[in-house]
């Protein structure tokens, strides 16, 4: 039951997701290039690999290890996302 809410919830916000980023290039906001989306694919990378995990019971040691480096990567490409300058 919880599987399917997963992955729908995951495809609505990789649909979201590409909506931010069709915007962002429509208004040539994306000043820090493929660095500056690398956040946001580490961060989809965890949301993909915990999902794949449940669903074929590879939940371990080396889930953890993967999960904690992926998010080390994300926060550290957070610095080269853009600011918004607009207040």
């Amino acid at each position: 039951m919880l599987l399917p809410v997963c992955i729908s919830v995951f495809l609505l916000s990789i649909g979201w997701s590409m909506f931010i980023i069709n915007k962002r290039k429509k208004n040539n906001e994306s000043d820090g290039g493929i660095k500056s989306y690398l956040s946001m694919i580490c961060l989809y990378a965890i949301a993909l690999f915990s999902v794949a995990g449940v669903a074929f019971d590879i939940l371990g040691i080396w889930h953890s290890v993967v999960t904690i480096l992926l998010l080390l990567l994300a926060g550290y490409f957070t610095k080269f996302i853009p600011r918004n300058e607009e207040s």
